[in-house]
């Protein structure tokens, strides 16, 4: 049985909690422990589809927490109350957690979206406090100066313009004549602009946390202990002090520890709060949890961006090089327009392909996402099981003006796609099937068998057209339409895995907040959380890179009490 006694343990080896255990262990005279529930990724020993820069590892169901799902809650009409709303959601269950099975996007938002947690009452947490943190992590290959680090340990590189395909060259000037201008960098701080994607990759190899900060020699620390395949089943006590954590899985046993700091992620992060008996008072009782510490914003506030995509049928002369394993290349962020909401609100990418392999190389893809939306969901626990997976419900696009913007997105990807010089590099629109990419994308040789012949089928005009049926997309038409434009976003509208808020940081004096500025739980001792569950307001932006940013911080703040 295991019994260690550390200064630090850190519940989650995610993209916060490899930072976390980076920055702690620095210091030879300090223990540090980290935890994570999946499976650990070493150098040397990593698994081929989290390298791969084509984000692979999306497909393989061994990296995500099992039987997590999540209610939408869509604002449907009464024709459609028997539309199925509930997701299989993807959570990172492995060493760097979302970052090892996300999109690789390293967008920071724009300095508003800091300034407004400042706002909020996050008091050291504005633009200029955050921006020093963005520049510790980041290793920007491309450019420098006081925007950017050249130092850290995830490089940012965005494919240049030289290699981008006709198709991608075609939406930028459909992007430019709807009144978006291009600028080099998008980390620059514009907020309303388009330009090269930014990733957290080099040109053959996906960095995550768990790649840059639990490095071979980070790893040779002898103050530095990480348990891999263990989860923790539930905190330990001495009155209001936290102890540490009791574990089961490979590892079982305990470990006390001088702080422990929960980095599980905003839906593992709140349950385990509440496990705890810390949360709304009057849910927990229903449950039969002693209630420690009632904070009703505990698993409240949940947001996240809502999101769809359009496919096409690439011109084979529009089309990227098969050797390119490349997907996000091209991004855009605007602002709706609508009175009452904040600019920079809307994102576009367009994906030069669906996937690196047949025929998953000929389609190219819109995908547009709300990014400052107004609707907020919860998790809780489920009643019955404690120890079941928490229960997820996002209320998605509940707030009339989330549903509003969401649809001028839909008809901002739909006017990019009917451009001349769009329409010129591509063949049908279509709802795209991710089952299929994922069948095809499986590295098998009948995976790559099957997906050669629908490639050579679906170059035929007459066949595709019959093989795309009712998944094909009239864009036309649906210009014309907003009531059908309305419809199919409600069909297709999803969720990224974005979650955040859960915890949310602020102000003490607010009943909804969770954790002060200093990332520590209210009427607490010796217990903080650091991950996206705490950030108050989501990001214009994905949350990757923001999620680092925050880790890099609350870092300092932990040594900082420390030293004291």
């Amino acid at each position: 049985m295991l019994d260690l006694n550390v200064d630090y343990v850190i519940v989650g080896g995610g993209t916060a909690g490899c930072v976390l255990a980076e920055r702690l262990s620095r210091n030879p005279g300090s223990d540090v422990a980290l935890v994570e529930a999946g499976i650990d990724t070493p150098p040397n020993d990593t698994p081929a589809d989290i390298l791969d820069i084509f984000p692979s590892s999306q497909a393989n169901p061994a990296y995500a927490w099992p039987a997590l799902k999540a209610d939408l809650n869509l604002p449907l009409p009464e024709s459609a109350q028997d539309h199925v709303s509930v997701w299989p959601f993807r959570q990172g269950r492995v060493m760097g957690g979302g970052g090892t099975l996300m999109g690789m996007i390293a967008l920071r938002g724009t300095p508003a979206d800091y300034d407004e947690w400042r706002d909020q009452g996050c008091a050291g947490w504005g633009w200029q406090d955050v921006l020093p943190y963005f520049r510790r992590v980041e290793r920007d290959v491309d450019f420098s100066g006081p925007m950017h680090g050249k130092e850290g340990r995830i490089p940012i590189r965005r494919v240049p313009e030289t290699q981008w395909s006709a198709f991608l060259k075609a939406a930028m000037v459909a992007l430019g004549e709807q009144g978006l201008h291009q600028i080099a960098d998008m980390n620059d701080g514009t907020d309303c602009a388009f330009g090269g994607t930014p990733k957290t990759c080099t040109t053959t190899e996906r960095v995550a946390s768990a790649q840059g900060y639990l490095d071979a020699e980070t790893r040779r620390r002898p103050n530095l202990r990480i348990l891999a395949r263990s989860q923790v089943e539930e905190l330990l006590w001495e009155g209001s002090r936290v102890t540490g954590v009791r574990l089961a899985g490979m590892e079982s046993g305990r470990i006390l520890a001088g702080e422990t700091i929960l980095s599980a992620g905003a839906i593992h992060s709140p349950a385990l709060l509440m496990r705890a008996g810390i949360g709304p008072g009057a849910e927990l009782k229903k449950l039969g949890i002693d209630v420690r510490v009632d904070l009703r914003g505990v698993g409240e506030n949940l947001q996240n961006h809502p999101l769809l995509s359009v496919a096409t049928h690439l011109s084979p002369q529009a089309r990227q090089p098969k050797s390119m394993r490349e997907m996000a290349i091209l991004w855009a962020r605007y602002s709706s327009g609508l009175k009452g909401t904040p600019a920079a609100d809307l994102a576009m990418n367009v994906m030069a392909a669906a996937g690196p392999t047949a025929p998953a190389h000929t389609v190219g893809a819109v995908g547009t996402s709300l990014y400052k939306p107004f609707s907020r969901g919860h998790v809780r626990l489920q009643p019955g099981s404690l120890a079941a997976s928490p229960s997820i419900t996002f209320n998605l696009l509940r707030d009339e003006r989330d549903l509003t913007r969401m649809v001028i997105a839909l008809q901002k990807v739909l006017t990019v796609l009917n451009h001349p010089a769009v329409r010129s590099a591509r063949h049908e629109a279509f709802l795209p099937n991710p089952a299929l990419v994922a069948r095809f994308a499986g590295g098998t040789a009948r995976s790559r068998f099957e997906g050669e012949i629908a490639r050579m089928l679906f170059e035929v005009g007459s066949l595709r057209g019959l093989m795309l049926g009712k998944s094909r997309v009239d864009v036309d038409r649906l210009l014309q339409s907003e009531s059908e434009l309305r419809a199919l976003l409600l069909k297709i509208v999803g969720v990224a895995g974005h979650v955040v808020g859960t915890c949310r940081m602020g102000n003490p004096a607010d009943p909804m907040v969770v954790v002060d500025p200093l990332c520590r739980v209210k009427h607490t001792h010796s217990l903080r959380i650091i991950d996206g569950s705490i950030i108050p307001i989501i990001v214009a932006a994905n949350t990757n890179l923001t999620v680092q940013m925050v880790a890099e911080r609350a870092a300092d703040l932990v040594l900082d009490a420390h030293a004291l």
